[in-house]
């Protein structure tokens, strides 16, 4: 049996069945499925309107009930693509928010970087704020060392001036247990060295057991422990067997008899009595006192008559220095200030007011 040929196809026919015939047929070089099936019905019509013999009509029949079967696989093929195609444009579209979602995990990951350096500089703003709290303190210590520092000098420079002014008090100071008649005229003492006695200065020297006796005049040498003194007054009378010596001044002119109370003090170096009859404690009063040694405290007191004992202050109401009331027969010069009540060494021998002071010796 020839196979059939319609519109330039040929369709080979192996077997028979069926409706007489069992066809399989090949199609060769279709262009695309739509133009194989419009081209395969177009041409079994022309072949069923040309053919006059039955067993090509049945062919013709199975051959388009073969063809629309293979329209309906293929149909079902494609729609099967079709739903296949569905996942794979998913998963395709699943792949790029895969994408995404990596991107933003690095994205995630670069943030969580940048927060852990965050932290990191928190860390070190913190150890800042530290170190600048230390610096604060080491500041404030090294203020309060400063001010120790301070202190420490200034206690020792309050020191040194206090050794100072007891030193220069002791070089101004001596003693004498040369046995000696009260006279004028040259006198030979022996006494301490390194004393700060000078030819031409004045000193008195005085009965240590009884001021009253005493000898006031210049120096004429000073040399090792042997000192030599030109008398020119004295008071009292004897021999005494001690006597003490300190630097004086030059007795002034004799004033008018009653210009100023004089009187030679009582008591104690610390707690001094005076005795001038008839005088009264007003502000202003001023007295002379011839001194008994010099005191002992800062804060002695001197009591004239029967009236209230009052401290002694220098001049501005200062706390006296040790020994600003001169040795004995030193005379200091006293005002009562009635608006303080207390009474002001007009002529310290030590201390506040010494560098002016006028000392006097009777």
């Amino acid at each position: 049996m020839t196979d059939p040929t319609f519109n330039g196809h040929v369709y080979p026919v192996d077997s028979l069945s069926g409706f007489g015939y069992a066809i399989t047929y090949t199609l060769t070089g279709l262009p695309t499925l739509t133009s194989m099936l419009v081209d395969a019905h177009v041409d079994i019509v022309a072949a069923v309107a040309t053919t006059t013999s039955k067993e090509e009509i049945a062919i013709a029949q199975a051959v388009i009930a073969t063809t629309q079967a293979g329209i309906a696989t293929t149909q079902a093929g494609i729609a099967t693509g079709a739903a296949n195609s569905a996942p794979v444009n998913s998963c395709y579209n699943n792949i790029a928010a895969i994408t995404t979602v990596s991107a933003s995990i690095a994205s995630v990951t670069t943030c969580a970087g940048n927060i852990s350096s965050i932290t990191a500089c928190a860390g070190s703003i913190s150890n800042v704020n530290t170190v600048a709290a230390n610096l604060t303190a080491i500041n404030t210590n090294a203020s309060n060392i400063t001010a120790i520092q301070n202190a420490s000098a200034n206690a020792t420079t309050a020191t040194n001036e206090a050794t100072n002014a007891q030193n220069y008090a002791a070089a101004i100071n001596a003693t004498s247990t040369t046995s000696q008649e009260i006279t004028t005229g040259s006198v030979t003492l022996t006494t301490q060295s390194s004393k700060q006695f000078a030819a031409g200065q004045w000193v008195s020297v005085t009965d240590h057991a009884n001021v009253a006796n005493y000898m006031h005049g210049q120096v004429t040498s000073y040399s090792g422990t042997t000192l030599i003194v030109n008398v020119t007054d004295n008071g009292g009378a004897g021999t005494p067997e001690q006597y003490d010596i300190c630097i004086s001044g030059s007795r002034g002119a004799t004033g008018a008899s009653g210009s100023l109370p004089y009187a030679t003090a009582g008591g104690t170096v610390d707690a001094i009595t005076v005795t001038i009859s008839g005088l009264s404690m007003t502000d202003g009063t001023i007295i002379a006192v011839r001194s008994g040694g010099p005191n002992a405290t800062k804060t002695p007191t001197l009591k004239l008559n029967s009236q209230a004992a009052h401290t002694i202050t220098t001049l501005g109401n200062k706390e006296l220095s040790n020994g600003a009331i001169g040795p004995a027969g030193f005379v200091g010069l006293y005002e009562y200030q009635g608006s303080s009540t207390k009474w002001e060494l007009m002529n310290p021998a030590v201390g506040a007011g010494s560098s002016a002071l006028i000392i006097l010796s009777l």
